[in-house]
C-alpha cells in the first residue's frame, strides 16, 4: 500500500467511528425526550411554573454507575431536574 492510500483507509475509519457516536448521540437526545415528554404540564417544584414543550430541546439522558436517567432544567428557574420512576428529584 502506498501512503496516500494508508491515509486514506485511516481517515474512512476515523469518519466511521465518528459516524457511529454522532448515531449514538442522536439516539439518547430522541430517548431523553420521549420519557421527558411525560413531564409537559407538570409544575416545578421550585418556582411552580409548568412545564412546556421548550423543555424537550434541553432535555439529557445521563448514565450513572447503577441507573440511568433524564435530566432537565427549568426554563424559568435554570434548576437542572431529575426524573426517576416519573418524579422530579
Amino acid at each position: 500500500m502506498t501512503p496516500i492510500e494508508i491515509i486514506f483507509v485511516v481517515a474512512g475509519l476515523a469518519a466511521l467511528v465518528l459516524c457511529i457516536i454522532a448515531l449514538g448521540r442522536a439516539l439518547e437526545r430522541r430517548h431523553a425526550r420521549k420519557l421527558a415528554a411525560s413531564m409537559v404540564g407538570q409544575k416545578c417544584p421550585s418556582c411552580g411554573t409548568s412545564f412546556r414543550k421548550d423543555l424537550l430541546r434541553n432535555a439529557e439522558w445521563n448514565d450513572g454507575f447503577e441507573d440511568s436517567y433524564v435530566s432537565v432544567v427549568c426554563p424559568d428557574c435554570k434548576k437542572r431536574w431529575l426524573l426517576l420512576d416519573g418524579k422530579l428529584v
